[in-house]
């Protein structure tokens, strides 16, 4: 599920934590956020798999625990 097409009040806060993680690792560009590709792949729970580019579909997987990221 995208985050554009969640409840509101809900996709707020998974878009704060995509943009968290992906300041983290370098990924974030404000101007093109909407090169950010999200998706929910069921990798395990707290956990979510993120498409960084338009043109390499590079994907990632990181770990949503308590406040804290971790790539995986």
């Amino acid at each position: 599920m995208t985050t554009d097409v969640a409840p509101s009040g809900w996709g707020s806060t998974i878009e704060k934590e995509l943009e968290m993680i992906a300041v983290a690792y370098g990924t974030w560009i404000k101007r093109q956020a909407n090169n950010i590709f999200t998706l929910d792949v069921g990798v395990g729970d707290g956990q979510c798999c993120i498409l960084t580019g338009s043109d390499d579909k590079t994907a990632r997987v990181f770990q949503l625990d308590q406040g804290e990221i971790d790539r995986i």
